[in-house]
């Protein structure tokens, strides 16, 4: 008797179940796998578990499905994969007009699953993909993180509120002969300056990240091969019998040696006669600096999108803090050769003294550098 083959339908929060299934136990092996109001990162890794699917993922999102946005915006963990697709290689992302549970209309599950799970023939959706600033904006502006942020000024608020007056009053000052007194009644060693033990270094590098540019598109239209036989003409229909129109979108970056690459790219029927073509795609180059996808049709003219979403790589600014040692005086500082906007911080003599390095504001006097490698060493001391 042949082993059963497992298929899986997913919805809401089973789908973000589902992938921690998959990603936690590698001996388990499906046949299909549907995705419906998806709350899955958008980034979630695929590429890891693809080749543990026999076709491809199916997902089906609702554009008019707000949970999987409020999901991502409200909570930790969760991704609006259901209303906006996961845009990968590998995952087929299929788009409809209707909200969370529209999946399980008899008349949706009648076109778009059985074909798929029968037969295995891709039913293409004919929705555009969402648009809509207020939701996009969601997914930037974290409902989570503004609530964090007012939770932090309301204990600031209330901390200032609450503190004493008096905490901010400075001591009353002593007169003159009061001074004198007390300074002739405590012993000279108790008046010495003493070298502060610890200093702390402040600066500023650049690291190199990833951030999020524009989208770029290019649409592809099939030409007309309504009821033409192949008669041994190629392309063809999946069967053989018509002769099809083949076309091919590519979009690419980088090719002026800018630092970018594509993702969340996409491949989505447009107009015209979606239900007679066979799509493939998007595919990435190795770099991620150029994708394709192909469509092919075998009746009316058929209009697909390629669309992609591009990636630069920046320097981001870096805060570092370090805490250092002073042994003697004078002392060293070493700095990275990279870093700017470089301070040093210690308390001494009963005062926070704080100087831009290469600088010098009394007592703390600038003395030298010295070049060391990846490191610029500044020596300073301290004027008692």
């Amino acid at each position: 008797m042949p082993a059963a083959q497992l298929s899986v339908i997913a919805h809401s929060f089973g789908t973000y179940a589902i992938g921690r299934i998959l990603k936690e136990n590698p001996d388990i092996r499906l046949h299909r796998l549907v995705l419906c109001g998806a709350v899955l990162p958008t980034d979630f890794r695929w590429d890891q578990i693809r080749s543990r699917v026999d076709t491809d993922i199916i997902n089906d999102c609702g554009i008019r499905d707000i949970w999987p946005v409020l999901a991502q915006s409200t909570t930790f963990g969760y991704g609006p994969s259901g209303r906006f697709g996961f845009g990968t290689p590998g995952v087929r992302d299929r788009f409809h007009n209707f909200g969370h549970g529209g999946f399980f209309e008899e008349k949706f599950v009648r076109a778009f699953w059985l074909p798929w799970f029968r037969m295995g023939q891709l039913v293409n959706s004919e929705a555009p993909p969402p648009s809509g600033t207020r939701w996009h904006l969601l997914t930037i502006i974290q409902i989570k993180w503004l609530a964090i942020l007012l939770c932090a000024a309301g204990i600031l608020w209330f901390a200032l509120v609450t503190i004493p007056k008096h905490a901010y009053q400075k001591p009353p000052q002593t007169s003159k002969t009061e001074d004198v007194t007390h300074a002739a009644a405590i012993p000279s060693p108790l008046r010495t300056k003493s070298l502060p033990k610890t200093a702390t270094l402040t600066y500023t590098t650049t690291t190199p990240q990833w951030v999020q540019a524009n989208w770029i598109s290019e649409q592809a239209t099939t030409e007309n091969r309504d009821g033409m036989r192949a008669n041994g003409r190629s392309p063809t229909s999946p069967d053989g019998k018509w002769w099809a129109s083949e076309k091919t979108c590519t979009l690419q970056v980088g090719v002026t040696g800018a630092k970018e690459r594509l993702i969340k790219a996409s491949f989505n029927f447009i107009s015209g006669a979606g239900a007679f073509t066979e799509a493939s795609g998007p595919f990435y180059d190795a770099d991620a600096r150029t994708v394709t996808a192909t469509v092919k049709g075998w009746s009316g003219p058929a209009t697909y999108e390629l669309k992609a979403q591009i990636e630069r790589q920046t320097d981001m600014p870096q805060p570092n803090t370090t805490s250092l040692a002073i042994n003697n005086n004078p002392f060293t500082i070493p700095v990275p050769r990279t870093a700017t906007n470089a301070q040093l911080t210690m308390a001494y003599d009963s005062q926070l003294l704080t100087v831009t390095i290469r600088q010098t504001s009394d007592p703390l006097i600038f003395v030298s550098q010295q070049d060391n490698g990846p490191l610029i060493e500044y020596t300073y001391k301290i004027k008692k």
